[in-house]
């Protein structure tokens, strides 16, 4: 785990000399510095635990080249704001988070010894892996007919009206973080080649990427990426570079492939146009963060009341299906009006329906600073929760949802407030039945040898 630890401190060392070297420490206050050093000092004292590391590596990492995305888009857009209040707050979540690391987070090989270093298979893997497709199938009967060359074509529109007419059918999106779960335990128990792992990876981020769903391919990788480490440490496994590598390679893939298949006949004529896709996909990395920088000049007074008026509404909101909320009398496009992202958008009249600004800067648009430490408060025991499961439980069900639950603070970083519950809620729902409806109740759980 020192590994971990030296790759935290090259991560934080190598994009504060880039942000310096390109743009100066303008944007880097006494405040934000300060506390930036002493998270960093705090993690690196605190008990071994690769998981809580690897989420703190990504908090720098975003964080620092969320500023770098904002240097250069303010030099490209001429877009202000500022920088300095928004580097102090995310510095000061982070620190939070980090010293309730170092006081609540509990050594990895203590919670080693609590399990019994064997997994209780408590699926019946095939079952399920038809069930998944059943609803897969489903999902690509409605939605992909909307879809032509990668371009959304009207989708959003068609995906609320057909939720409308059938409830629920738009989650269906969810189950393909379920399927690539279920290949990938198949993998594990050498039921399946990594040839066809990957296969199933590729065709998912396929779909996933064309039907506008980066944000779930995304945490879908986070969460294969946290149940292979734990996999590995119980079964006392050492780490197949193959998968991590052919996974990255293919998911970087589609990522990329996405530009070409909205401008399907490169011409002389587009090239430029490619060209363009292909800077802001580089630059979507930390894209939330420049936005929310810009945000605290472009919103003014009464919008940013507006969202601090309306925050805990519109976090709390989508939990409950639109069905139920027409039937209590209550419009759900009136509430999804009052998120961040919407009157971020309608206050620089741009043709989105949104504008993601992040969720540390709608904390503090709610809240101001004490808003910021009490999320980075309930992240921290959210996270902390799942990270001791996974350590110490041995059901493989509990241990694929907790890895969900710990995509939260990765989550929440880029994306808003009002969408950090809906996903993980879609996604239990559909593992609880897939689980109920696989779980092979006549024969004995099968124990993977390590």
């Amino acid at each position: 785990m020192v590994g971990t630890k030296k790759i935290l401190v090259i991560v934080v060392t190598f994009l504060f000399a880039l942000n310096y070297i390109w743009f100066g420490f303008d944007a880097f206050s006494g405040f934000f510095l300060f506390f930036i050093i002493s998270s960093v000092f705090f993690n690196l004292v605190t008990k071994t635990n690769s998981l809580f590391l690897i989420i703190m590596i990504y908090f720098y990492l975003w964080l620092l080249w969320g500023n770098l995305t904002y240097n250069i888009f303010s030099t490209i857009w001429i877009i202000d704001g500022d920088i300095v209040m928004v580097n102090n707050m995310y510095s000061l979540f982070i620190f939070t988070f980090s010293i309730l690391g170092f006081l609540f987070v509990k050594n990895q090989e203590s919670l080693f010894e609590k399990s019994k270093f064997e997994l209780d298979w408590d699926f019946s893997l095939k079952k399920a892996i038809f069930f998944t497709k059943i609803l897969i199938g489903l999902h690509l009967v409605f939605f992909l007919p909307n879809i032509s060359l990668g371009i959304e074509e009207n989708y959003s529109d068609f995906s609320q009206n057909i939720a409308l007419r059938v409830p629920f059918i738009n989650r269906l999106i969810y189950i393909y973080p379920i399927f690539l779960i279920l290949t990938y335990l198949r993998f594990q128990k050498n039921e399946l080649s990594l040839k066809w792992l990957i296969w199933n990876i590729f065709i998912s981020s396929l779909v996933l990427t064309l039907t506008g769903s980066r944000f779930l391919l995304m945490t879908t990788m986070i969460c294969l990426f946290f149940i292979h480490i734990i996999l590995l440490k119980r079964l006392e496994k050492k780490l197949n570079p193959k998968l991590i590598l052919y996974g990255g390679i293919f998911v970087g893939l589609i990522y990329f492939i996405v530009p070409l298949l909205r401008a399907s006949t490169v011409t002389e004529s587009n090239q430029t146009e490619l060209a363009n896709e292909y800077f802001v996909i580089f630059t979507k990395f930390g894209g939330e963060f420049r936005d929310g920088v810009w945000s605290t000049k472009a919103l003014s007074e009464a919008s940013k009341e507006l969202i601090s008026n309306h925050y805990l509404e519109t976090v709390f909101f989508p939990l409950f299906p639109k069905p139920l909320i027409s039937l209590l009398g209550l419009d759900y496009n009136i509430v999804f009006e009052m998120t961040s992202s919407v009157i971020m958008a309608n206050s620089i009249d741009v043709e989105v329906k949104g504008i993601r600004i992040g969720g540390v800067l709608e904390l503090f648009y709610w809240n101001g600073y004490l808003g910021v430490i009490i999320g980075s408060i309930l992240l921290f025991i959210i996270s902390n929760i799942a990270i001791k499961q996974l350590y110490g439980n041995n059901s493989v069900s509990s241990i694929a949802m907790y890895s969900y639950l710990l995509i939260l603070p990765f989550y929440f970083s880029f994306a808003q407030s009002n969408l950090l519950f809906t996903p993980l809620i879609s996604f239990y729902l559909l593992f609880l039945i897939i689980y109920f409806f696989s779980k092979n109740k006549n024969e004995k759980s099968i124990i993977l040898d390590a």
